[in-house]
């Protein structure tokens, strides 16, 4: 049996924990752990540099940071990323790492952050400053659905990373492969609602992307958007000193998927452009 043989059994054997609800305790989480740094020895990867994603969104439940209230929100700091105490496992985090999240239209963070009819949301856009960029690492080898392309974003970074392969050797460029479907396949997990633990598998390779790379953030398909859009995971200080907010609106969620079958519909109450320091001006 060769040491591609083995990988592949051994991640036939965790793919058990990709299902949803599979993973329920911090217990599992410590055995699992264990086994990923015994056979996880490197992370396979292409960073792009010198990316400019000049625009990014994020939506911010209002009822979420004022104990159920609709409250408008009078200062920047409650659009950005959480502090870490308050930070549970997330898609592309740890507990008690913060992550600023974000994507690159709004009705993506809508599908992200599910509100109800009757929330108060608050739409951030983000603009990089002129002379900024970020390095990225891509999670992208899930590019289609059904043999038809959906997600143009994974598809060019997978046909970039299709020419640095041509330079490495067949044994290492086999197992990347193995190893970069996986951890795609972690990304794409289909979560139990509440249940935080869930996101185990996709935060573990977040934190060795992270750790083990000098990058701003991690790109990968959204779940809700059925993997067809995608979404960015920034280092919080990698945020903080390339992107300034430029907008914010904010909105009452009128009609939802969830009632309507289509798409969420949103009334809004005031925007603006204005801010003095971490004072919004509305």
């Amino acid at each position: 049996m060769t040491g591609l043989d083995v990988l592949k059994q051994i991640l036939n054997q965790l793919r058990l924990f990709l299902m949803k609800g599979s993973i329920n305790s911090e217990y599992e989480i410590t055995c699992l752990k264990q086994i990923l740094d015994k056979i996880i020895t490197f992370i396979p990867s292409i960073i792009f540099d010198e990316l400019g994603y000049k625009e990014i969104q994020r939506v911010t439940i209002n009822k979420n940071l004022f104990g159920g209230r609709n409250e408008s929100i009078k200062t920047t700091n409650y659009l950005k990323y959480p502090p870490s105490k308050n930070v549970n496992y997330g898609r592309a985090n740890l507990k008690g790492q913060s992550i600023l999240y974000a994507t690159f239209n709004h009705i993506t963070a809508l599908n992200e952050m599910k509100p109800n009819v009757g929330d108060l949301i608050t739409i951030s856009t983000w603009d990089i400053s002129d002379d900024k960029a970020l390095s990225v690492i891509p999670i992208f080898k899930i590019t289609s659905k059904n043999m038809i392309a959906h997600n143009l974003l994974s598809l060019q970074f997978l046909n970039e990373y299709e020419k640095v392969k041509k330079t490495l050797s067949k044994d290492v460029a086999k197992q990347s492969d193995e190893l970069m479907t996986f951890i795609a396949e972690c990304f794409a997990k289909e979560v139990e609602y509440d249940n935080k633990y869930d996101y185990f598998m996709s935060a573990y390779f977040a934190d060795r992307i992270f750790t083990g790379f000098n990058v701003d953030a991690i790109v990968y398909p959204s779940v809700p958007e059925d993997l067809g859009f995608s979404n960015i995971a920034i280092r919080p200080h990698s945020f903080d000193s390339k992107y300034f907010l430029s907008k914010v609106e904010e909105c009452y969620v009128v009609e939802s998927p969830r009632e309507n079958g289509h798409s969420y519909q949103l009334r809004t109450t005031g925007s603006t452009d204005k801010f003095n320091k971490d004072e919004i001006l509305w």
